[in-house]
């Protein structure tokens, strides 16, 4: 990867010989009007031989057209407030992000490759209601539309005036859609309500985000975890076997530390062989005996190397439920949708 970014870096200097854009791996920032020059570079035969996705993000408020044909390995984000439409054969590998454009639909000969399209805020939202697009007649399953109506229903049934100002002059076409996820779950933002941030997701999507989360969470304070709490989470084998390696390196290492003392140097001046074995063999039995108190004793510090947090979190997640998600009332909301249910969490 080092060298590959080495041999991004001395092209750009090379081709440019200033610093027109700048490489914030893995996304090409451009800030320069010279848009086709940066697009024919990025079509040369060395973008296809760095084998890393690249993102291209404009940040040009003067911009009125992007060149035909433009095929990006990654995202392409653009802010750029006069840009009515996207151009011709436009390929993505990622998500289009245009919410800050004037852009609000997708070219029929467009391609998006795991990816999703974000339109003008301004003009989406209106484009959405003109259209009726997230009528509950019309809305797909497990579509944005349908979540984004999950989290208008759970809103309106579950607030009022007195916790936002504006909801009764707010629909579901006032949600709008962010381009990256929390996690597995959908993010929206809702400019009109205090501009709150949310989640939506299937229970399948809520749980994954809710394991990933709490396991960030864990291995930031992991030093201070009960160790008779993450007992049944230990791999006591792996530990009963690095011990007895333990015992035995250490024993030879630093016999008088283990108790054998110095009456027991032979006559050559190492120490007697038995009196070794004797030791190892003490220590292993209280280490089969047990492991977790011989680790507490001399070998706390490495308790965490066997755990297994992955099934500490699911269980975690499994016994005290969502609830954490919601960051503002410490309550999973949930709504159903034309048969479908969804998990709702204010994140900010």
């Amino acid at each position: 990867m080092k060298e590959r970014l080495k041999l991004i870096k001395e092209t750009i200097k090379e081709e440019f010989n200033k610093n027109i854009f700048v490489l914030n791996q893995p996304m090409w920032t451009v800030f320069n009007n010279d848009i086709n020059k940066i697009i024919n570079f990025l079509n040369k035969e060395i973008y296809d031989r760095i084998d890393i996705p690249m993102s291209l993000s404009i940040y040009n408020n003067e911009l009125t057209k992007l060149p035909n044909n433009l095929n990006i390995d990654g995202s392409l984000i653009l802010i750029a407030k006069n840009l009515r439409e996207l151009p011709k054969n436009l390929t993505v590998r990622g998500n289009i992000d245009a919410r800050d454009t004037s852009i609000v639909n997708l070219p029929e000969d467009a391609t998006i490759i795991r990816g999703d399209f974000y339109p003008s805020i301004e003009l989406g939202g209106k484009k959405r209601r003109d259209n009726n697009e997230w009528s509950l007649d019309l809305v797909t399953t497990d579509s944005v539309g349908e979540r984004a109506n999950a989290l208008y229903k759970y809103i309106t049934e579950t607030f009022d005036d007195s916790d936002f100002d504006n909801i009764n002059n707010f629909d579901v076409y006032d949600i709008i859609p962010e381009p990256t996820k929390h996690e597995k779950m959908f993010r929206f933002e809702i400019p009109k309500l205090d501009s709150s941030e949310w989640a939506v997701g299937t229970y399948d999507e809520t749980e994954s985000t809710a394991i990933e989360l709490k396991k960030n969470e864990m291995e930031e304070h992991i030093d201070n975890l009960d160790i008779d709490v993450i007992k049944p989470y230990l791999n006591k084998r792996k530990m009963l076997k690095d011990a007895l390696e333990y015992i035995s390196d250490e024993i030879y290492e630093e016999p008088e530390a283990w108790g054998i003392d110095v009456d027991d140097i032979d006559e050559d001046g190492g120490y007697n062989e038995d009196a070794i074995s004797e030791r190892i063999y003490f220590y292993s039995e209280l280490a089969k005996e047990d492991v977790i108190q011989f680790y507490k004793e001399h070998l706390e510090g490495r308790i965490n190397d066997y755990l297994n947090l992955e099934d500490y979190v699911a269980d975690i997640v499994e016994n005290d439920g969502f609830d954490f998600l919601d960051q503002y009332y410490d309550n999973i909301g949930e709504q159903r949708i034309n048969l479908n249910d969804y998990y709702i969490a204010r994140i900010d």
